[in-house]
């Protein structure tokens, strides 16, 4: 193994980094980002989707997510599979994740399996019926690295939050990191995002043209160009 190859593993980001962490980009070319959340959670439509999970603590949301999402996935795959088996399967995962309160976490405890059960089936309920695509990949561009998505369906990506939250910038921002990639890659077909999520029965979804020009100040094609350019200056920077 070369020693440019470690650099360039050392060097990676994800998707979430590249969020939290480059302001200057989303602040410079997506002004309007904030506008258009602020717009979607004043707007009593995009709510109501289901019935309100709020009863298992929040120190073990997260882990009660995942494990929701994953059964989901099962359950549209026809495979139905009991809570504590999931828990199994998803378990290494959780443990390689920050701050999920896993040592003091029970699969035993009675609001863990309801508030599971629960969001999985708004889930399935939502897209039983759709031809749906599991983790679409987008390849990275420089120093940013692959990454997945939650859905794709009839040339729709979906982002799903399951937090006890509004939607907020950083949704649409992520949203815009998949567009971007996926623009430079050509992978999929887009043509409209949604977001949902499926512990307070938020949804949001547009078309991606719309999208694009009430996030930022530029065509796709223009914001793709600023966002590899972006990219590469700043990895040339880092080494």
């Amino acid at each position: 193994m070369s020693y440019s190859y470690i650099l360039e593993i050392t060097y990676m980001i994800s998707e979430i980094s590249f969020i939290k962490n480059y302001p200057s980009f989303w602040d410079e070319f997506t002004p309007n980002a904030k506008d258009l959340i602020t717009e979607i959670n004043g707007q009593g439509d995009n709510f109501g989707y289901f019935s309100p999970v709020d009863i298992d603590e929040a120190q073990y949301r997260s882990i009660n997510n995942m494990l929701a999402y994953k059964r989901f996935e099962l359950l549209y795959q026809g495979v139905e599979s009991e809570i504590n088996s999931i828990f199994e399967q998803v378990l290494p995962t959780i443990r390689l994740l920050p701050r999920t309160n896993i040592e003091s976490y029970s699969i035993e405890d009675k609001s863990n399996i309801k508030a599971i059960t629960q969001i999985s089936s708004n889930l399935i309920s939502f897209y039983s019926k759709k031809e749906i695509k599991f983790h679409p990949l987008f390849r990275g561009c420089s120093f940013l690295s692959d990454c997945q998505g939650d859905l794709y369906y009839d040339s729709i990506l979906v982002e799903l939050k399951a937090g006890q939250r509004n939607f907020i910038v950083e949704d649409i921002r992520q949203l815009l990191v998949y567009i971007l990639l996926n623009f430079l890659s050509k992978q999929y077909e887009l043509r409209r995002v949604e977001l949902l999520n499926p512990r307070t029965g938020q949804h949001f979804e547009m078309s991606l043209d719309i999208f694009i020009k009430r996030t930022s100040i530029l065509s796709l094609e223009d914001l793709s160009i600023e966002f590899s350019n972006y990219l590469f200056t700043l990895s040339n920077i880092r080494e």
